[in-house]
């Protein structure tokens, strides 16, 4: 049956690819594929790879026997993927301005508890909200981000340096940032140790990387199963505290902090959100509406991300 199914991904469009941990194909199937949603057309792909799509996954999910790691396969292939992003237009996003200032604001609190001041890089910066917030609490801050327009608007709103692209394609000098941050970004990647192995490159000895990630063994996870929120067409990978802290360890970083990470998000997009997974329910949340000005409440709320804070060692 599997194979069958396999013939529904169009090798064009789709490849398979082994473990980015340690490399085998031994794999059990965590979920399989929803045949009915595999995209046909080049425009599908484009549509689907926007940084705050709520596309529900259609891949098949594997989990590998060796060492853990979870992960698509097949999946689209890498250039697809980044053609998408570089043409993404993600107005949702930008429209969380508010609440996302709030959310950084805490997280920089911390940040600078363990690095006060020095170069920051935030990688997959998107509209360049954390660039102008770590600007302004004292860091020479930078990003990169593949999304063009999204690049655009972190210069035209913010008057922030967003370099368009992907981290690899920035090329910078090694041992040049004292920080680099990767927010909701690496389960978003196609090869998640050649990128930390760039983020190696150029992350000073000592230097601080902060992943903010959707942990797939939460309780939230494992209740809601494929119903699961952070199931979604445009993450590739699927980290546990375990396997990220492996691929860290690996790389030559030690784990300074791992948390819960709670955001705050306006009333109604949450309830969009949710319109994706069970329309019932966020009929039900509209109800307060009626309330004027209750749509636009900024709540705070966890939803099975958590934040992990490494240094790089000396």
């Amino acid at each position: 049956m599997h194979a069958d199914c396999d013939k529904l991904f169009n090798p064009e469009f789709f490849e398979h690819v082994p473990c980015n941990f340690c490399g085998t194909t031994d794999t059990d199937i965590l979920f399989d594929a929803d045949v009915k949603k595999i995209p046909k057309t080049k425009e599908d792909f484009i549509n689907i790879y926007s940084s705050s799509s709520s596309e529900v996954f259609y891949e098949r999910v594997l989990r590998c026997k060796k060492c853990g790691f979870i992960y698509l396969s097949p999946r689209p292939r890498r250039e697809l993927i980044i053609n998408g992003y570089s043409l993404a237009q993600d107005l949702r996003y930008v429209s969380q301005e508010k609440g996302r200032q709030i959310t950084f604001k805490s997280c920089l609190k911390g940040i600078k508890r363990l690095c006060k001041e020095g170069r920051l890089l935030d990688i997959g910066a998107a509209s360049g909200i954390f660039v102008k917030m770590a600007s302004n609490a004292g860091y020479q801050a930078f990003g990169v981000e593949p999304s063009v327009w999204m690049c655009e608007y972190a210069k035209k709103h913010y008057n922030a340096s967003v370099l368009p692209g992907t981290l690899e394609d920035a090329k910078f000098e090694d041992c040049s940032f004292d920080i680099i941050t990767m927010w909701d970004v690496l389960e978003h990647v196609t090869d998640p140790m050649r990128t930390l192995k760039e983020v190696k490159r150029i992350l000073k000895p000592g230097g601080l990387l902060v992943i903010n990630y959707p942990r797939i063994d939460d309780p939230l996870a494992r209740i809601f199963g494929k119903k699961w929120w952070f199931l979604l067409s445009i993450h590739l990978v699927y980290f546990t505290p375990k396997t990220l802290s492996a691929y860290l360890e690996l790389l030559g970083f030690k784990k300074v902090l791992h948390k819960m990470h709670f955001q705050r998000l306006a009333y109604d997009y949450l309830v969009e959100r949710l319109n994706v997974y069970s329309p019932i329910l966020s009929k039900i949340a509209k109800f307060p509406y009626i309330i004027p000005g209750f749509k636009n409440i900024l709540i705070p709320y966890f939803s099975s991300q958590y934040l992990m804070i490494s240094r790089k060692r000396e």
